[in-house]
């Protein structure tokens, strides 16, 4: 018989496959609030927040989700800034 795993360790395995794979992504936080999960932080750029994101989804499948994901700006300015 194949009973499901709890929800803490389906987290718990989602937040190694972030830092240990080939996201490598240790930024982010991952939290059972209620009956869904939360995930918070910034990320470099919007594709890396999709990957993220789909991974979440396969990883916690069947889980309400909740994302609350930043992509933060990371380009280089194209002026100096103007201090008084």
């Amino acid at each position: 018989m194949n009973t499901p795993e709890p929800t803490e360790y389906r987290i718990e395995h989602f937040r190694d496959r972030l830092a240990g794979g080939e996201l490598a992504e240790l930024g982010l936080l991952v939290e059972l609030r209620g009956a869904s999960v939360l995930i918070r932080g910034s990320v470099p750029s919007a594709a890396y927040r999709d990957r993220v994101l789909d991974l979440a989804r396969t990883e916690l499948a069947g889980l309400a989700i909740h994302a609350d994901v930043v992509v933060a700006g990371n380009t280089q300015p194209d002026r100096a800034e103007d201090l008084p």
